[in-house]
C-alpha cells in the first residue's frame, strides 16, 4: 500500500518563479510589500487624521505666541523722548530722574490696566471709546494732509471758490443822536424829527449831543453786521441803504430802532472789500488744509464702508 507523499502545508507552500523568488498565493503583493519602509512617512502625511493634528498644533502654537506678545509691553526710547519733551513743554524744564520714572511708571500703568480693560471686553458698546477710537483711525489716515504745503496754484482756485468767506464787511463810522421811546413814548420819532433841521444848521465842528443817553455810547466804528447784533437789523439795513445815497458828512435820519430814534452823522465809511491772497495767506491755508482733513476722511470712510454688512432694524424688529 503506498502512503501519500507528504505535501507541504499551506503556510509553508510557496510557489517559486523562475528567479526563484515567491509568490503571494493570490497573485498580489502585500500592502507593506507594495510601499516601501521609507516611504512611510508619505502616507502618514497623506491621512486626514494627521492633517487635522497637525493644524490643531498649529493653532494652539499661534495663539500660544500671539498671546505671549500680547503681554510685552515695550517703552520705547522715542516714547520716553515724547513725553519727556510734553513735561518739557508744560513746565518749561527738562524733568529730572524721579520725575521721568514717575512719568514712565504712569505710561505703564496706563497701558497695563488698557489692555486688561480690552481683554475683560469693557470697551463694548462704550460710546465714548468707541467715537475716540473713530477719531483716531481718522486722524491718523489724514494727518498728512494736515501737513501739506500747497503752492499758489493750488491754493488760488479754492479761495477764489470761498470768496464770501474771506469778504471784509463794511466798516461805518459814525456819531448818532438818541431819543429814548422809554422815556418819551410815541414822541420819541417825532421829537427827533423836529431836532434834525436843527443839527443840519449848525457847523459841523460845534455840534453837540442831543437827546437821551444810550447805553452803548454815541460814537461807532463797527461793521454793519456788529451795529445790526447793537441797534437791530432794521437799524443797521436802513442805514446801510442811507450811506449808498448820501455822502460822508451828511446828517440822515431819524432812522428807529427797538430803543427808539436815531439822528445820524456820517464820519467815515469803508466798503466791504475783498482783501488780496497774499495778505490773509496764512488763513486760507489754514482752512485748506481743514479742507483736506475733512476730504480725506471722508474718502477714507468711504474706501471701508462696503467691507461691512450694516443691518438697521426697525421699529417691528
Amino acid at each position: 500500500m503506498r502512503l501519500p507523499s507528504a505535501r507541504p502545508s499551506p503556510r509553508e507552500y510557496r510557489p517559486q518563479s523562475r528567479n526563484g523568488r515567491s509568490h503571494h498565493p493570490s497573485g498580489t503583493k502585500s500592502k507593506d510589500q507594495d510601499i516601501p519602509e521609507h516611504n512611510h512617512v508619505a502616507v502618514i502625511l497623506k491621512e486626514p487624521l494627521y492633517h487635522f493634528l497637525f493644524a490643531g498644533l498649529l493653532v494652539f502654537l499661534v495663539f500660544w505666541l500671539s498671546t505671549d506678545s500680547q503681554n510685552d509691553i515695550v517703552i520705547s526710547q522715542a516714547e520716553v523722548q515724547r513725553m519727556s519733551t510734553m513735561w518739557e513743554s508744560q513746565w518749561r524744564r527738562p524733568p529730572s530722574k524721579d520725575e521721568l520714572q514717575r512719568i514712565i511708571d504712569l505710561r505703564i500703568r496706563e497701558e497695563v490696566l488698557a489692555r486688561e480693560a480690552i481683554t475683560r471686553g469693557l470697551i463694548e458698546n462704550d460710546s465714548v471709546v468707541r467715537r475716540r477710537l473713530a477719531q483716531k483711525i481718522e486722524n491718523f489716515e489724514s494727518d498728512v494732509a494736515s501737513m501739506a504745503e500747497p503752492s499758489d496754484e493750488t491754493l488760488i482756485p479754492y479761495f477764489e471758490s470761498n470768496l464770501d468767506r474771506y469778504e471784509i464787511p463794511a466798516v461805518v463810522m459814525f456819531r448818532h443822536h438818541y431819543f429814548s421811546s422809554d422815556r418819551r413814548g410815541a414822541a420819541a420819532l417825532a421829537d427827533a424829527e423836529r431836532e434834525i433841521s436843527t443839527l443840519i444848521a449848525i457847523p459841523t465842528d460845534q455840534r453837540e449831543l442831543m437827546g437821551d443817553t444810550f447805553h452803548e455810547g454815541h460814537d461807532f466804528e463797527a461793521s454793519l453786521p456788529r451795529l445790526a447784533r447793537v441797534f437791530g437789523d432794521d437799524f443797521a439795513l436802513a442805514l446801510e441803504d442811507s450811506i449808498t445815497t448820501a455822502s460822508i458828512g451828511t446828517v440822515v435820519g431819524p432812522i428807529p430802532s427797538p430803543y427808539g430814534a436815531h439822528i445820524v452823522e456820517l464820519q467815515h465809511y469803508v466798503p466791504k472789500h475783498l482783501p488780496a491772497l497774499t495778505s490773509i495767506r496764512d488763513q486760507v491755508l489754514t482752512d485748506w488744509r481743514l479742507s483736506q482733513v475733512e476730504n480725506t476722511k471722508d474718502r477714507f470712510y468711504t474706501s471701508i464702508r462696503d467691507k461691512y454688512r450694516v443691518t438697521v432694524a426697525g421699529p417691528s424688529d
